[in-house]
């Protein structure tokens, strides 16, 4: 058994008067495959900071419904909306945690953390802060350095979630 005496920092709190959290709905949506729709007539709406839990058997459409709202799967029929406006593709104010992890297995647990600030342009040195604080907050500063197949499944879903929560969405699907 070992100790630690490592301090971790959470990262900076949001700007005051910086949106928190996001309204996304649906509006008579019909969400699946153009081959295979899942769910007809949705109507939905989630309030900036509400928790959602959709609750249902295997195949019954949640993450489709995730899918949508991640801007991932466009609806066949109807409106999806995040703040009033038509959902057109993936944002970064939007993260989804997959069910199976989606971690790129040629890079080390924080360089998948790091990977959507790399794309949004933020400092290397700054994506480095990030990634670690999270790591950390998760429970992994001691496998920053591994791939993904080295690690358990729970610390490859810990380091997804470390990696959604890194670029400050204000609405996280899991």
């Amino acid at each position: 058994m070992s100790t630690s005496s490592e301090t971790v920092t959470a990262p900076a709190a949001p700007a005051p008067g910086a949106a928190r959290g996001t309204r996304l709905a649906f509006r008579s949506a019909v969400l699946g495959h153009p081959d295979a729709p899942v769910l007809d007539g949705v109507d939905l709406e989630v309030s900036p900071g509400e928790i959602l839990t959709v609750v249902g058997p295997s195949g019954c459409g949640k993450s489709t419904l995730l899918r949508t709202l991640a801007g991932l799967l466009p609806p066949l029929g109807g409106a999806a909306e995040a703040d009033g406006s038509p959902l057109t593709g993936p944002s970064a104010d939007r993260a989804l945690v997959f069910q199976e992890d989606a971690l790129l297995p040629w890079r080390t647990l924080r360089g998948n953390v790091e990977l959507p600030l790399a794309i949004r342009g933020v400092s290397r040195a700054e994506r480095r802060s990030r990634a670690e604080a999270w790591l950390a907050r998760v429970g992994l500063t001691a496998q920053a350095a591994q791939l993904p197949h080295r690690v358990s499944g729970g610390q490859r879903q810990r380091a997804q979630l470390a990696r959604a929560l890194a670029d400050s969405p204000r609405a996280v699907l899991m």
